[in-house]
């Protein structure tokens, strides 16, 4: 499996829902617990592949690997907030800062994985993609701090197993370039406005 090179770019090949989407969850968020830092609504995504353009590859036949793929627009469903977290000694912990994410449904799930497989089948053999192939789809909606009490996360958590989120047509992919905190756009180098991320192409989906 190719590894990451930090001395290049970093794309991902994402879903990006409507403003309303984000916006229904900022509602939401205002009875989260205090001290969290919710995702700028032009951030919200859910990542499919992440990418990095070898040296015998370019950016052409990228797009073209993309363009090529045949799948149809589907529907998305959000149903709770989740967070990856784990037990030690008998504690919940979370090995990832206190990231809180939104689960979409089983046939929302089902479609965003066969999605990612088959980016990920088309990118491969170019040596695009290097992450593993397998995926959980999730959109990160929340940060927390690592000494955060997770007992109170749980508690929401709890509190939103029935979130009433629009549902989403997603009907088209996204092509982005991670900024890198050099660039004097990303949003820690400009008064926290603007994405952490530079829409390079879209893809409309279809049969």
């Amino acid at each position: 499996m190719k590894k990451r090179d930090p001395e290049k770019d970093t794309y991902i090949t994402c879903l990006m829902p409507e403003p309303s989407l984000s916006q229904a969850f900022n509602a939401v968020a205002k009875h989260a617990p205090p001290g969290g830092r919710t995702v700028r609504p032009e951030d919200f995504h859910i990542t499919l592949n992440e990418i990095q353009i070898p040296r015998k590859s370019s950016m052409k036949k990228l797009l073209k690997r993309i363009e090529k793929v045949s799948f149809p627009a589907f529907d998305i469903k959000f149903t709770d907030v989740d967070s990856f977290l784990y037990t030690k000694n008998g504690r919940l912990k979370n090995r990832f800062s206190h990231v809180a994410w939104l689960r979409p449904d089983g046939k929302s799930s089902f479609d965003v994985q066969a999605l990612h497989e088959k980016l990920y089948e088309a990118l491969l053999p170019e040596g695009f993609v290097f992450e593993d192939p397998d995926m959980r789809p999730h959109m990160t909606c929340l940060y927390y701090d690592e000494d955060k009490d997770s007992q109170a996360l749980k508690k929401f958590f709890e509190e939103c197993s029935t979130l009433n989120m629009p549902t989403w047509r997603c009907d088209k992919i996204y092509l982005t370039k991670k900024k890198r905190l050099s660039d004097p756009t990303h949003p820690d180098n400009n008064d926290g406005k603007g994405s952490r991320y530079e829409i390079v192409a879209s893809f409309d989906l279809k049969n």
